[in-house]
């Protein structure tokens, strides 16, 4: 995982666990520890960062894939320490978080943060009445999400309609930020249907792309990429899917990207 700050500094998480620190000038300056500190001894935080991001008020938050979400504050604009509060799933609490297996965390237009899980489902991160910083998963208010086919989620993102796409092991779901309360969101599932060629080309989509021009792209593992062409009021979607037959090297593509003169780079 690899993320840019707001000071320029590179977030580098690795599989051997370590998330390394780069300044803007590309200089190793440590690893994170245990502790929030950016040091280049000491214990390193616990988990592999699998996504890292940034939030709109200069919060990190990192997924981790079996120690839950991290979220670092910087303690001040110049100190390079950093304060960590780590959300676990407890199953005696269900406003915990659902499952500790994170693979993605994504910010909606209206500041709520997402949270991906791969065996959870999806959360999104509130408080209660009483100011408690809880998650909204399955197992409380958000009573639509199809959680018996999508435990398993691996990207969250948003679109320029305020919808947020998620993608999971079995199609792809989008809901509207625009609900009042949980228990009135509305998921709309998309999936491979045979003989279809309006429909997803494979279910197993791994990321999802909104482009500057207000494309939607969903790369998959096996059906290409899948771009969408129409989707109206009721959430009914046409995507049109492009593979080997097209140019791609390959029908496995793992990720996608947009570069600034608005070119996309895919990983296969």
């Amino acid at each position: 995982s690899v993320c840019e700050d707001k000071q320029g500094n590179l977030w580098v998480g690795l599989k051997d666990g370590m998330i390394r620190l780069y300044d803007s000038n590309r200089k190793f300056i440590g690893h994170l520890t245990g502790n929030g500190t950016i040091s280049m001894t000491g214990t390193p935080m616990e988990g592999t960062a699998y996504f890292i991001m940034q939030d709109s008020k200069g919060i990190i938050w990192i997924a981790t894939k079996g120690n839950g979400l991290v979220r670092a504050e910087q303690i001040s604009p110049t100190s390079m320490s950093y304060k960590l509060t780590r959300y676990q799933h407890d199953s005696n609490d269900m406003y915990s978080l659902s499952d500790n297996n994170v693979y993605c965390v994504y910010e909606d237009v209206k500041g709520r943060i997402w949270v991906a899980t791969f065996g959870g489902g999806i959360n999104y991160l509130t408080h209660n009445r009483g100011g408690r910083e809880i998650f909204v998963n399955h197992r409380n208010n958000l009573k639509g999400f199809p959680i018996d086919n999508c435990h398993k989620v691996r990207f969250v993102t948003g679109d320029h309609r305020g919808n947020i796409w998620i993608a999971t092991t079995v199609g792809a779901l989008m809901v509207n930020s625009d609900f009042k309360k949980p228990e009135d969101a509305v998921f709309h599932h998309y999936v491979r249907v045979q003989n279809d060629v309006n429909s997803l080309s494979n279910n197993d989509v791994h990321y999802i792309l909104s482009t500057r021009k207000n494309e939607l792209y969903l790369v998959t593992f096996g059906g290409g990429l899948n771009k969408l062409q129409t989707i109206d009021a009721a959430g009914d979607a046409i995507f049109k899917s492009y593979g080997v037959a097209e140019g791609l090297p390959s029908d496995i593509l793992l990720s996608i990207r947009e570069d600034n003169r608005g070119n996309l780079w895919m990983s296969t």
